[in-house]
């Protein structure tokens, strides 16, 4: 079965994180398959607005898999951070409107991707964090920005600098997160949204979303990762994920 899938139907296409054994978390290859998803679908002009979503109902992404960290020398995590860097950048380079469903947890990088799409919608059983302090992992300086750009400033630190999990509820409260629904809704409430859009002028809503994403620019380059390779090669980080994966 693949990782990913895509399907397209009445203007709405929806991309599913299908990787239930390790709780929707993202590989390698699956981060080169998102980017290639997120570009079909960038060049379909049938596509009105873009859904990223996961199967089940307790787990939207677990975030990156560790085991590709894991003893992982510095050629090896520069793809993965190429990887990361490139899922964002081609979901913000959507000319369409996606929107991450967040049917349940948004660990690490499932809080950064749906952080890099433009509206995020969730169920009552979701919520937020980037616990990567805990690891001795640190994100890169764009998905940071991105971060701050959805929570606010003040918010983005707490989560980053606590752990914090930040609920459904609060999520909404603060805008990062537009409605909450029960598990048995959020799909149909979804196609709602995603009908809604579709209907609405697709070169205007491009231009608003180019304008839009000009205004918080959190382009990325590799010189800016310095302390994200420190960070994960350091060995204090890898006995940490050694002992993560031991009790995988």
């Amino acid at each position: 079965m693949p990782e990913l899938s895509l399907t397209r139907r009445d203007g709405v296409a929806r991309v599913t994180i299908d990787r239930p054994e390790r709780k929707h978390a993202w590989s390698v290859p699956m981060w080169n398959e998102m980017v290639e998803l997120m570009g079909r679908c960038a060049r379909d002009d049938s596509v009105r607005v873009i859904l990223v979503t996961s199967t089940g109902d307790r787990v939207f992404s677990a975030g990156a898999d560790i085991e590709q960290f894991g003893g992982a020398d510095t050629a090896s995590l520069r793809e993965s951070l190429a990887g990361v860097e490139g899922v964002m950048a081609s979901i913000e380079a959507c000319p369409q409107p996606v929107i991450a469903v967040v049917s349940g947890a948004a660990v690490g990088a499932g809080t950064e991707v749906a952080a890099a799409c433009d509206i995020r919608i969730a169920s009552d059983r979701a919520w937020f964090s980037i616990p990567a302090a805990t690891l001795g992992i640190v994100i890169t300086r764009s998905d940071i920005a991105r971060l701050a750009r959805g929570v606010g400033a003040s918010m983005a630190r707490d989560m980053l600098l606590t752990g914090r999990r930040l609920t459904a509820t609060e999520a909404q409260r603060i805008g990062f997160v537009r409605s909450v629904h029960t598990p048995e809704d959020l799909d149909a409430r979804a196609m709602d949204l995603a009908a809604e859009i579709a209907a609405l002028d697709a070169s205007a809503l491009a231009a608003m979303k180019a304008h839009l994403n000009s205004l918080g620019d959190v382009a990325w380059d590799e010189e800016s990762w310095g302390p994200t390779l420190e960070a994960f090669t350091s060995a204090t980080t890898q006995q940490r994920i050694a002992a993560r994966l031991g009790d995988a």
